[in-house]
């Protein structure tokens, strides 16, 4: 085998190492949310996923969510 297959390779066994590794690691997300809507409109916001309640955001005001989990 050359060195230029060789090297190409040992790039897709590290590559693939590297994706099923990250199937396995722990993800971080922050979602937040503000109402910018016009007209003193009342933004109705629900994340079932972390407190399964039903917030009624006024204008301009912002609410926020860390979801913390493992993927396999």
């Amino acid at each position: 085998m050359s060195s230029y297959a060789r090297s190409i390779s040992i790039l897709w066994m590290f590559m693939a190492f590297l994706l099923s590794a990250n199937n396995a690691m722990a993800v971080s997300l922050y979602i937040e949310v503000t109402n910018s809507l016009p007209q003193n409109l009342v933004l109705n916001v629900i994340c079932s996923n972390i407190d399964h309640a039903i917030h009624l955001m006024i204008p301009d005001t912002t609410i926020a969510w860390d979801f913390r989990d493992a993927f396999s």
